[in-house]
């Protein structure tokens, strides 16, 4: 390989910002050492994503944190993220709100950084081939996937491009083994990656010259070895120690990548999710399944299922309303905030979904068709599809077929 770029990056949760006591933790412990250790050393490039609550946050609690992002990213030593302003499960949702969901997080990130998001960042790696249209639509150039979701060998480390009904977008498939592990020296870890990226040269045999790209994202779980001066200082002298390696931007690896792989994944989601899509409340192993997917998770669990089927009631009640503008757009506002992804499905190992987000979206949910009905001259209507799903008594229905 002529030469190995490491794209480091950082995507919180939501369980971070459900309150100001979980924020300041979290600020506290993360963000405000990571803004320090950035300012402190410039060769280190780095990558954030945040969501709109996340910029809520930070604009009533500490907008100087937000200045000093600024800062970096005027440098060219941040680069930021886009995504769903709430942070929503993409193939759940309609195209329509898809587009706004993307349009109302770039306008945001882009009055606090003045640039143009080129990049997405997918809630628990929930994909769908049809999401590239949106993608195009909204001038996203690449997007984060795991590299599980794809069925067959890509290219080793390299940008794959995936085209789906004329629509193509860059993918840069992320590693999740990559990420170091706890008590893991700088070197050691170093080591690990440089022998990943070679041995998946070898054993591709494409392309053996052109550049790799690692792209490796942290958590709240992962980050921690980072933050460690000694350890950040030494895996800085790994990495500048290669004449052949460097830290990079995600945008610019895209961008100067001198070979692409072609590749597909069908609709999919993160591994550790998918191990609960199978059987109800257990973890199963999924190594010989074919890639399950956010619809195999609502099959499995129908609390998760009644919020989606209200949701999209309720969505198309919105998209389907004519009435006052600043009503529907309220409705809107409030049928975003119901499609936080935390509400439908959870990360973390103990627990399916947050019960907060889950009362939340429902809240948000009831909020937004009162608008819609009080802005349009809604009437209520009854179908056969509503008797045989809610199996009414035989003797209602005649008299509702009567009246």
């Amino acid at each position: 390989m002529s030469s190995l770029r490491i794209c480091l990056a950082y995507a919180g949760r939501a369980t971070e910002f459900q309150d100001d006591s979980s924020y300041m933790a979290a600020y506290k412990n993360v963000y405000k050492p990571l803004g320090a250790l950035l300012l402190a050393s410039p060769e280190l490039k780095f990558s954030f994503f945040f969501t709109g609550r996340q910029i809520e946050f930070f604009k009533k609690k500490n907008p100087e944190f937000l200045n000093l992002i600024s800062n970096l990213v005027s440098r060219k030593q941040v680069e930021m993220i886009g995504g769903g302003y709430y942070n929503p499960l993409f193939p759940l949702i309609l195209p329509a709100d898809r587009a706004a969901q993307i349009e109302k997080l770039t306008t945001t990130l882009r009055q606090y950084f003045g640039k143009r998001l080129r990049g997405i960042s997918l809630f628990c790696d929930s994909w769908d081939p049809s999401l590239i249209s949106t993608f195009a639509a909204t001038s996203i150039e690449y997007a984060f996937l795991d590299s599980s979701l794809f069925r067959q060998a890509t290219a080793a480390f390299l940008p794959v491009v995936m085209n789906n009904l004329g629509k193509a977008i860059v993918i840069l498939p992320v590693e999740s083994r990559l990420c170091a592990k706890k008590g893991e020296g700088a070197k050691s870890y170093f080591s690990r990656i440089h022998s990943a990226v070679r041995d998946s040269i070898l054993a591709d045999g494409r392309n053996p010259d052109a550049a790799r790209s690692v792209p490796i994202f942290f958590d709240k779980d992962t980050i921690e070895p980072l933050l460690d001066k000694e350890w950040r200082e030494e895996f800085i002298e790994c990495v500048k120690s290669k004449k052949d390696c460097a830290f990079e931007l995600p945008y610019n690896c895209v961008r100067d990548a001198d070979a692409y792989s072609q590749a597909f994944a069908h609709s999919g989601i993160d591994k550790k999710i998918a191990r609960w899509c199978v059987t109800p409340y257990e973890s199963v192993d999924t190594g010989d399944r074919y890639p399950l997917n956010v619809y195999d998770y609502l099959q499995a669990y129908k609390t998760s299922r009644s919020l989606f089927d209200r949701m999209m009631n309720v969505s198309l009640m919105v998209n389907q309303c004519h009435g006052d503008k600043m009503r529907k757009n309220a409705a809107r506002e409030r049928l975003l905030a119901a499609q936080s992804g935390e509400a439908y499905i959870c990360r973390a190992a103990n627990e399916l979904a947050s019960f907060n987000e889950r009362q939340n979206a429902y809240k948000n949910l009831a909020e937004a068709e009162r608008l819609v009905r009080e802005c349009s001259s809604f009437k209520e209507s009854v179908t056969s599809y509503d008797y045989n799903r809610i199996r009414l008594p035989l003797g209602k229905v005649q008299r509702l077929r009567r009246n």
